[in-house]
């Protein structure tokens, strides 16, 4: 099965109008809404924060992914997790991030909060940016073994799943954090025919991603920075399907 495209929030071209979103709808499983948008407030061009878009979205039948990476003590954590849900009520929230590095009961106490309202909660240990040098001077190991083993960690505190990126997902599967009950959140998706400068870090490509098994995908300048957006994506998602 080919992975679900998870829709990167932007304000470029004509990708946060509502004909675009419309359009897109079938293409996507969700859109996400990360820290940019978390953090800002509304422009008075496009009146957007947070929740609007959240609102948006649901309006217009699409789930939201709360990108936050949310790291901090962990009542901290826990009491920001009550606060959105609570503010962004309005919006169909499916899926959010929190950093792999919580205390354990902060992790289980967010499981649990998250479970009752229906949201994924993905844990973020090692972004995508970060090289395998970068991810050895920090954390002692590549990122491969960094995120196995805080997979599994917070895979016992009742995480549904983890970010890595498409070099890590045929370790992960063949150690057997991924399965039906634990999900992959695969970032830089990288066509060969994307027309925007890469900022480099660890991607694939949509077959490749597809190929080696991931389960979400997220798609963001790809599409964002191309001049036919919507092209893109559908591009994108046949790509995936065919392989």
């Amino acid at each position: 099965m080919a992975p679900k495209i998870i829709l990167a929030h932007s304000r470029e071209n004509a990708c946060f109008s509502h004909e675009f979103l419309s359009a897109s709808k079938p293409l996507i499983a969700m859109r996400k809404v990360g820290l940019a948008e978390i953090s800002a407030t509304a422009s008075p061009r496009y009146n957007l924060t947070a929740s609007s878009i959240c609102q948006t979205h649901a309006v217009l039948g699409i789930k939201s992914f709360i990108d936050g990476k949310s790291w901090d003590i962990g009542s901290v954590v826990v009491q920001g997790l009550t606060n959105t849900l609570e503010r962004y009520m309005l919006g169909d929230i499916a899926m959010m991030t929190f950093s792999a590095f919580l205390e354990d009961e902060a992790l289980r106490t967010i499981a649990e909060i998250c479970h009752k309202k229906k949201v994924l909660a993905v844990a973020v240990a090692v972004p995508t940016t970060l090289t395998n040098s970068e991810c050895v001077a920090r954390f002692g190991a590549s990122p491969k073994k960094t995120i196995l083993r805080t997979g599994r960690i917070v895979k016992k505190f009742g995480f549904d799943g983890i970010v890595c990126s498409a070099n890590e997902l045929q370790y992960l599967q063949d150690k057997g954090l991924l399965d039906d009950t634990f999900v992959s959140v695969v970032p830089g998706n990288r066509p060969t025919w994307a027309t925007y400068v890469d900022e480099g870090g660890r991607t694939g490509t949509p077959k490749q991603i597809a190929r080696w098994g991931a389960d979400y995908t997220v798609v963001g300048r790809a599409v964002s920075k191309n001049p036919m957006p919507l092209e893109a994506l559908d591009r994108i998602h046949q790509e995936m399907a065919a392989t």
